[in-house]
């Protein structure tokens, strides 16, 4: 009991006990004690304080608390907002600064924003892998009139040299190529 009258007490003007301790005062409604003089089991000499004063109190400690958790209500929604508008301001900034990479090249192709530019840029590509796919299917190699004496087409030289040796792998470089002629 003399917890809750510290805890929830009302401050008063300190009865002899407190005085003498230098200890707060503190008095309930439930208790014609200090909360100090309940725990020690002592006489208290405190001004006795009426129960509508408690009441008031009370009232006014109650709407103090709702108050506060309005308010703490209010604080976590607004924590929630800015970790949103924080989220959103540094996406912002990335996409300003792929602008900044982005922008000449949106101006020299006269497109008006990055999504057009990239999909234009990928409408390209597309069209390159298509001309690339069909530029190998069509084309016949340079050196294709040269051929054996067996009939076989023989690459020239000169297109061995161009040749890619990533594209092959190896290059024997042992075996002269035979060039015959017609």
């Amino acid at each position: 009991m003399s917890e809750n009258i510290l805890r929830r007490g009302i401050i008063m003007i300190p009865c002899d006990s407190c005085r003498e301790s230098s200890l707060e005062c503190r008095m309930s409604a439930w208790s014609r004690k200090c909360g100090h003089c309940v725990r020690r089991g002592v006489k208290c000499n405190a001004v006795e304080v009426s129960s509508s004063d408690f009441s008031k109190v009370e009232r006014e400690r109650s709407r103090i608390e709702s108050e506060l958790q309005t308010t703490r209500d209010g604080v976590a929604r607004m924590s929630a907002s800015l970790t949103e508008s924080l989220a959103r301001m540094n996406r912002l900034e990335k996409q300003q600064a792929f602008l900044r990479e982005r922008e000449g090249e949106m101006v020299r192709r006269g497109v008006e924003n990055i999504e057009a530019l990239e999909k234009l840029e990928e409408e390209e590509r597309l069209l390159k892998e298509r001309a690339d796919a069909n530029t190998v299917a069509t084309s016949e190699p340079a050196g294709a009139n040269s051929s054996s004496a067996s009939g076989e087409w023989v690459p020239s030289p000169s297109l061995l040299r161009d040749l890619d040796i990533a594209q092959w792998g190896f290059v024997d470089e042992t075996v002269e190529p035979n060039v015959g002629t017609s």
